[in-house]
């Protein structure tokens, strides 16, 4: 086979690629447009809310913990910031995190109550066992110790499906 032949790849649709050149992956343009775009839109939002107040790039920067060329990149979009910077900027804007995403406080409330509307259409078993899966999650470690699967089970008063015992023995272990 020549060096400079063609190399076909049949994964995520059939992309063809010379040797000289990383493959081309379609899925991968539309995520890298997206980050872009909300990059560009956190950016924004974030001058935004800084010019609102009349306060410096330099002063929250310090309030945040970054450097202020830091802040101005992720103003521009350059940059995005990480996650407790992004909820660090937020506080110092005295606005949410959603409000830096671009969503608006009526699309999330109109989110909350469609889900309020699909809760209510259940009926009192369901609506139970709903409850005690949220609280279950939001309960710090508990969701970890115990499925959701054992919470609805639990919440039926049925006892929890338990794991079959393995076929093959145990073997001793050799410690000394």
């Amino acid at each position: 086979m020549d060096v400079n032949a063609s190399l076909t790849f049949a994964a995520r649709g059939a992309a063809v690629c010379s040797r000289s050149s990383r493959p081309a992956m379609p899925y991968k343009t539309n995520d890298k447009t997206e980050a872009d775009a909300l990059r560009r839109v956190v950016g924004r939002n974030i001058r935004a809310g800084r010019e609102a107040r009349g306060w410096s790039q330099e002063w929250v920067a310090e309030q945040v913990g970054v450097g202020s060329e830091m802040l101005s990149r992720y103003e521009r979009g350059v940059l995005f910031p990480s996650h407790l910077t992004l909820l660090r900027l937020a506080r110092t804007l005295g606005t949410t995190t959603d409000a830096l995403f671009g969503v608006d406080a009526a699309s999330r409330v109109a989110a909350e109550d469609a889900l309020l509307r699909d809760f209510a259409r259940l009926d009192a078993a369901q609506r139970g066992a709903v409850d005690l899966i949220v609280r279950d999650l939001a309960s710090p470690g508990l969701a970890a110790r115990r499925p959701i699967a054992a919470s609805v089970v639990a919440y039926a008063g049925e006892e929890a499906p338990r794991k079959a015992p393995s076929k093959a023995p145990r073997r001793p272990s050799r410690r000394r």
